[in-house]
């Protein structure tokens, strides 16, 4: 069996998921933000079991192990500290990325 590894949330992250399903929820509807936030929970599930299995965030290989996962047009990045996983942002991809690499440095 192998070992797996616990995945905090940091309150930036709960932040931005408010704020993406108050979106959803004000220009699709209640359903797609469900389903879009089910979706960006499940896409963090494989990291617990694969750590490294996503790419490295080429902005902030200087700083750490952070990684960042794709799903539609959102960026989750975490970072994995060896024995656990911190999820440190979801950004949309047109959010400006200096100023979320900034919220995480």
């Amino acid at each position: 069996m192998s070992e797996e590894f616990d995945i905090g949330w940091s309150n930036r992250t709960s932040k931005d998921l408010e704020k993406i399903e108050r979106y959803l929820k004000e220009n699709a509807s209640d359903l797609v933000a469900e389903k879009v936030i089910r979706a960006l929970f499940n896409a963090v599930e494989p990291t617990r079991t694969q750590p490294e299995r996503f790419p490295l965030e080429p902005k902030l290989k200087k700083y750490g192990n952070y990684r960042f996962i794709m799903i539609w047009n959102y960026r989750i990045i975490y970072e994995f500290t060896g024995n656990q996983i911190i999820v440190h942002r979801i950004v949309h991809g047109r959010q400006d990325r200096r100023k979320w690499l900034r919220s995480i440095k």
